[in-house]
């Protein structure tokens, strides 16, 4: 959910985010439209996590992010001449956990949309790029990704399901302060990692908008698991100051047949089980297990990680965002991001 709910340094912008549209209810989504670009919004991204394995069985986490930035509204877009004019920054996120060898290592890109270093497109087959990075619609909800040493394939194998209620998905009190945010909760994976073959299933978040997290609020916990019944959960708790969950909080469970129900803060709650894990990078302190109740769906969950150490430590910008197990009422597997632990995120 750094690339969830927020654009990572939103500090880069240069116009008041009144000059932007608003993530506003009543949205219709339109596919394959609304997998491409949205510059008319402040923020955008394309955000992908799986569990793969190897043919010799090692196992494996990722994530592979796309963000766009905008720098100029949309009515001083293209004014000016000169190539060092960029109306968008683009920041791509990769972290890759070994989880059989208990290793972890992440990469991040920075790039300005100048001098075709990168750019997002609204129509064609390629939906944006990053230097050498590259995200691209090859068919019906199959998409392609590269970063660094990891090529994949994504061909979707459930429907598409819409978070929050009537097209947008809001996070904190006032108009507009929300997401367009759709996800596709299974996605069969295959391709390869350093030339290897590998293949497992990831998941899909997809978010716009201009301003979402309101004053107060310092970070969030969030969840995507995929059960192994064929079952899907995404959830998250936006954290108050004080250290209280906000009422905005939400989630959204998926059954076998694709079908989607909306959680609000009232129906479940989120409660770290375990000491924190101190960071040695940062010294930012995570609580890295958790307790998951909803009793509205029957469900009664513990989430762990074999892998402690999966914190995105990057001047500009740190939060842990790793591979989780789940247990409890189902098993499964997720990914589990935590930001706001190791001080204020720029950007909000």
């Amino acid at each position: 959910m750094i690339a969830r709910f927020i654009i990572l340094l939103l500090a880069f912008a240069t116009t008041a985010p009144s000059e932007w549209l608003r993530a506003l209810p009543g949205k219709t989504y339109e596919f394959p439209r609304d997998h491409f670009a949205h510059p008319d919004f402040q923020s955008e991204w394309w955000y992908f996590t799986g569990h793969l394995k190897d043919a010799a069985e090692n196992e494996f986490g990722f994530q592979i992010t796309f963000f766009r930035s905008g720098v100029r509204d949309p009515k001083n877009r293209k004014t000016a001449t000169s190539k060092f004019v960029t109306d968008a920054f683009f920041f791509g996120h990769f972290g890759l956990a070994k989880i059989t060898d208990g290793s972890y290592s992440h990469q991040q890109v920075v790039s300005r949309g100048t001098h075709n270093q990168s750019g997002e497109f609204q129509e064609g087959t390629r939906i944006c790029f990053i230097e050498d990075w590259t995200l691209d619609l090859i068919g019906e909800n199959t998409f392609h990704a590269k970063a660094e040493n990891l090529d994949l394939t994504f061909t979707a194998k459930k429907p598409t399901i819409f978070n929050g209620i009537d097209g947008a998905s809001q996070k904190a009190e006032g108009k507009g302060n929300a997401s367009h945010y759709y996800s596709i909760t299974r996605l069969e994976t295959k391709g390869t990692l350093d030339g290897q073959a590998v293949s497992g299933q990831s998941w899909l978040d997809r978010e716009w908008g201009t301003s979402q997290l309101g004053e107060g609020q310092v970070g969030w916990d969030w969840f995507s698991i995929q059960f192994e019944d064929n079952t899907e959960l995404m959830i998250y708790q936006i954290r108050e100051a004080d250290g209280t969950p906000s009422p905005y909080s939400s989630g959204t469970y998926t059954d076998q047949a694709g079908k989607s129900i909306h959680l609000t803060s009232e129906n479940f709650t989120l409660t770290p089980t375990t000491s924190l894990w101190k960071s040695p990078h940062t010294k930012g302190e995570y609580p890295l297990s958790w307790s998951i109740e909803i009793p509205s769906l029957s469900l009664s969950l513990k989430t762990s990680t074999s892998l402690k150490n999966q914190e995105f430590a990057e001047p500009a910008i740190s939060y842990w965002e790793g591979a989780i197990e789940v247990s409890g009422s189902k098993l499964g597997k997720g990914y589990l991001e935590l930001t706001g632990y190791t001080g204020a995120l720029p950007g909000f």
